[in-house]
């Protein structure tokens, strides 16, 4: 296994539980509500997208699998999309143990079509950047309905997660 890799990927986990709970604080009816600061989708939609991204690269694109896709409507509330985040975690366990010494080897995959040529390392760093992208948008969303989430960038590497 790529040990700097998973390293940062359970900083991104860790990095995950203050915006969950701030999520939970908001209530199953403000994070299902449709906002006009994500194009007209929930705060639900968004998160459950940034779930569906890792299922999409690690192991729909990595690993050749057909996962699930998940749907907002399954998710009531941000600590049910908690089974979300535990279905891509899996995803990204699976790429990690699979392509272990091999991040950086070039895979040909097809992409919406085309053939791409991607590496391991690539099919989970973009996952990852399109988290913090989203959770930027939610963390706007969320400071709107009044409700601080804390520091919701990625932790550091020692010591406690941010408060």
């Amino acid at each position: 296994m790529d040990v700097g890799l998973e390293t940062i990927y359970r900083w991104v986990q860790r990095s995950r539980e203050p915006l969950m709970t701030a999520l939970q604080a908001l209530g199953s009816e403000r994070y299902q509500a449709p906002q006009a600061t994500l194009a007209g989708e929930s705060v639900r939609d968004r998160h459950i997208h940034i779930a569906n991204c890792y299922l999409f690269w690690a192991a729909k694109i990595a690993l050749g699998e057909d996962p699930p896709d998940l749907r907002p409507a399954d998710y009531a509330d941000a600590a049910a999309s908690r089974a979300a985040f535990t279905v891509a975690d899996a995803a990204v366990e699976r790429l990690l143990e699979r392509f272990a010494g091999r991040m950086d080897e070039p895979l040909e995959r097809a992409v919406w079509g085309q053939t791409e040529r991607l590496t391991p390392r690539w099919l989970l760093a973009h996952p990852i950047t399109h988290e913090f992208n989203h959770k930027g948008q939610i963390v706007v969303v969320v400071r709107m309905f009044g409700v601080e989430p804390g520091d919701t960038d990625m932790v550091r590497p020692f010591g406690p997660p941010p408060a």
